[in-house]
Parts: C-alpha cells; sequence; structure tokens
C-alpha cells in the first residue's frame, strides 16, 4: 500500500512537476514499479473506508 516510505517518495518527486502518466510514476518513484495498481487498490480502500487519509476519493 502507499505506506509514509512510499508516500514521503511520490511528494519528493512531485516536487520536480506534476507526474504525466502511470509511467512517468514509475520512473520517478523507485519504491513504485506498478503505480497503476497501487493508486486503484489505494482509490478502493479509500472509498470502503480503510484509509485514515483521502488522497484521491471525496468522504
Amino acid at each position: 500500500g502507499v505506506g509514509k516510505k512510499h508516500m514521503g517518495e511520490i511528494l519528493e518527486a512531485k516536487r520536480d512537476g506534476d507526474f504525466q502518466s502511470f509511467e512517468d510514476i514509475r520512473k520517478r518513484v523507485k519504491l513504485v514499479p506498478d503505480p497503476r495498481k497501487l493508486i486503484i487498490r489505494r482509490i478502493i480502500n479509500e472509498v470502503m473506508g480503510k484509509e485514515k487519509h483521502r488522497l484521491f476519493a471525496d468522504a
């Protein structure tokens, strides 16, 4: 999932500019080899109320 380590690396990479695609995320964030799968799983967990903090889904 998206833990503190993943989140830190994602936010650090985003400082260099917005991500343009899943491939861009994969290239710039080494801890996330399959960003599509990670983001889909995160959205599902947010919608189901399993995440404390929401990144993609509104309450």
